[in-house]
């Protein structure tokens, strides 16, 4: 695998997540950046196998796919462009867990309520510290990166199966999984406030690192906006100076 074979993956990667990009630009030189980038869309592919393929069968099999690749790591052998910006073999445990975390929570019930809906990106979210090879005080910005990619998945994808939307808020709502991709705007707004209202993503403190930092003041800024019934948008000129002035604290604090 090549420089280019990353770059070309993230490229094409980034232009669906510009907040990424913009989080990225306070990492630092571009292997630093590289090593920020890897491990987040990483994670973002995984989200997106178990959420939005529309197939229980398919995200098996990607899943799976994923669980060969840990071992490929491990002997040395990776595969995947990702792997470039990731120690491979140090990783490949945290890989592993990683994806057998996602398989968990794609097999399990739809959670009963927001908490418990919060609380299963936990589970992913320790792994992937571990795998970005960040300091465990960095997991609870993992889980809102969890949580905020899970949700917007969740309501694009034609038939979800993995998810964070909860069965009381569907019940409230009348809603069934299939319905959400295609929902009114008005309808949409009120889901989307109904779900944030019970979830405790505003107490999520920044994390170590600056670039870190940025992106964590982007997905509470991206939550903030769908909690008042906004859906997601491109960054503007307020969430750039936000990723800055959380950098900026976060390299006064080094």
């Amino acid at each position: 695998m090549t420089d280019e074979a990353f770059d070309g993956f993230v490229d094409r990667w980034l232009e669906r997540a510009p907040h990424l990009a913009l989080a990225a630009g306070f990492a630092g030189d571009p292997a630093a950046r590289r090593a920020f980038l890897a491990p987040r869309i990483l994670l973002g592919e995984l989200i997106e196998a178990a959420v939005a393929v529309g197939d229980e069968r398919v995200a098996e099999v990607k899943l799976g796919w994923w669980f060969e690749e840990a071992g490929a790591w491990a002997a040395g052998t990776p595969r995947h462009p990702l792997a470039t910006a990731i120690s491979a073999g140090t990783a490949s445990r945290a890989l592993h867990s990683l994806v057998a975390a996602l398989r968990t929570w794609l097999e399990a019930p739809t959670p009963a309520d927001g908490v418990t809906a919060w609380r299963g990106m936990a589970a992913i979210a320790g792994p992937a510290t571990m795998l970005a090879g960040e300091p465990s005080t960095a997991r609870d910005a993992w889980q809102l990166q969890a949580y905020a990619c899970a949700l917007r998945h969740s309501l694009e994808a034609r038939a979800p199966l993995g998810t964070v939307l909860a069965l009381d808020v569907l019940a409230r709502h009348e809603l069934r999984r299939s319905q959400l991709w295609n929902l009114p705007a008005g309808q949409r707004s009120l889901l989307l406030r109904d779900t944030l209202a019970g979830v405790p993503w505003q107490v999520v403190a920044s994390p170590p690192g600056r670039a870190a930092a940025a992106l964590w003041a982007l997905d509470r800024r991206r939550l903030a906006r769908m909690a008042r019934g906004r859906l997601d948008e491109r960054p503007g000129p307020g969430d750039a100076w936000a990723a800055w002035r959380a950098a900026r604290k976060a390299g006064s604090a080094l």
